[in-house]
């Protein structure tokens, strides 16, 4: 079987050869390519040591198995721009090329831009699809695969194989992404706006700063009129209109309002999500792992409640679709990511949006070595019944002077006296 790959492939192997040299003889190809490696300006043996010293929560470690899925949104947040396209394959989200856009749409409108790049992310996929699937994976050389002659030989010799399962396999897990550097950057900044009100909201609930910034800070780089218009999905956390109650008024724009939603909402999920445990462990415990049964069995036993990252996990599917992969494999990290496939509305979105939300709050955490010299933005707040100043200097003061702190908040906000107007918002002086 051995010999018969090794033929096959040594034939395939000429055959792309004789191309290339066909194609290098023909004036009219052009042979240079743009796409190529990224090489992180940082170093790997330093975010890995990051990485491994990381705790979501105060509660989660990365497992190792997750790490490399971990730092490759790492670097989407952090290396990549938004000019770039980046192909990867494979659960690990191996990097095969990445295609630099800007000089195709620099002199284009944003929206523009992005549908250019949107379209070019797509025929990337395709393109590389093709390649591993039907090129490598089926050992069809034709015109399409000769175009991409330099591209065969660079995956080859990345895999260091001619296996045709492995290639077929790779095909299906292949995906293209659109780098964000420039947006977390901005998203970081506006951070400092927001997570000073929203703090003490979620600490109320006992939920860990991490969860308010990595749920915003990746879904919509903590911008309050973020709207997606195909699902609907509106504000900083993405909130679907099943959170508006009926007659009330929308609140999903305003950043305070929908903190204390989200953060009531989180804590329903986690009482749902730990029964449903309960009536899961002996039930269905045979298709777990024996690590994911004791550990529910533990919890069960001790009235524990499921730690909060599963509850996150379940913004994204909702936590219907997370009890299913529950019912199917166990409350399993790794397992549901790698391994679950039984539920369509369980799918490439639903299994990253774990590991996107951990790596926000991972940039953020460390946003001086990722982004060093970047500043917050002044924090806004929103007066409530009988506030004053001192009230807010109290709170918000960080050890300041209060006249000091007095004089400058007066001046940010324009402010000739010292009533405040309930509801409204202020701007908060910078600590220093």
């Amino acid at each position: 079987m051995k010999r018969r790959e090794f033929i096959v492939g040594g034939l395939l192997g000429l055959g792309l050869l004789g191309g290339l040299i066909y194609y290098s003889l023909r004036s009219d190809i052009d042979l240079s390519s743009k796409q190529t490696i990224k090489k992180p300006v940082f170093s790997e043996e330093k975010l890995d040591d990051m990485v491994s010293n990381f705790t979501f929560a105060d509660s989660f470690k990365i497992p190792d198995e997750l790490k490399p899925m971990f730092k490759h949104w790492v670097n989407i947040f952090t290396e990549y721009s938004e000019d770039e396209i980046i192909v990867t394959a494979g659960k690990h989200h191996d990097v095969l090329a990445v295609e630099d856009m800007s000089d195709k749409v620099k002199d284009f409108s944003y929206a523009v831009a992005m549908d250019v790049k949107k379209r070019e992310s797509r025929k990337l996929k395709a393109d590389y699809r093709y390649l591993l699937g039907e090129t490598l994976g089926k050992r069809s050389l034709d015109s399409r695969a000769l175009e991409g002659i330099f591209s065969l030989f660079s995956l080859i010799n990345k895999f260091d194989t001619f296996n045709s399962e492995f290639y077929s396999e790779l095909a299906a897990d292949t995906h293209t992404f659109l780098g964000q550097r420039e947006k977390t950057i901005e998203g970081i900044q506006r951070a400092g706006r927001y997570i000073t009100g929203q703090t003490p909201i979620f600490e109320e609930y006992g939920m860990h700063p991490h969860m308010l910034i990595g749920i915003q800070l990746s879904e919509s780089k903590f911008n309050p009129n973020a709207y997606n218009s195909f699902s609907g999905a509106t504000g900083s956390f993405q909130m679907m209109s099943v959170h508006v109650r009926r007659n009330e008024e929308d609140f999903r724009t305003d950043p305070f309002k929908s903190a204390e939603r989200m953060a009531e909402t989180y804590s329903g999920w986690r009482s749902q999500l730990t029964g449903y445990c309960e009536q899961m462990v002996n039930e269905y415990g045979g298709n777990w792992t024996f690590k994911a049964r004791d550990e529910t069995r533990r919890l069960v036993r001790n009235h524990e409640l499921l730690p909060w990252e599963w509850v996150l996990w379940a913004h994204n599917p909702g936590p219907g679709n997370l009890r299913k992969a529950f019912k199917s494999v166990g409350p399993d990290v790794v397992r549901i990511i790698q391994d679950y496939d039984e539920n369509p509305r369980f799918g490439f979105s639903s299994k990253n949006h774990f590991i996107t939300t951990m790596a926000s709050a991972f940039v953020f955490e460390n946003r001086d070595y990722f982004f060093p010299g970047l500043e917050l933005d002044n924090p806004i707040i929103k007066a409530e019944k009988g506030e004053g100043i001192y009230g807010l200097w109290s709170k918000y003061g960080d050890n300041a002077p209060y006249k000091e702190w007095h004089t400058r908040f007066k001046e940010i906000n324009g402010l000739k006296s010292d009533m405040l107007g309930l509801g409204k918002i202020y701007t908060l002086p910078k600590p220093k």
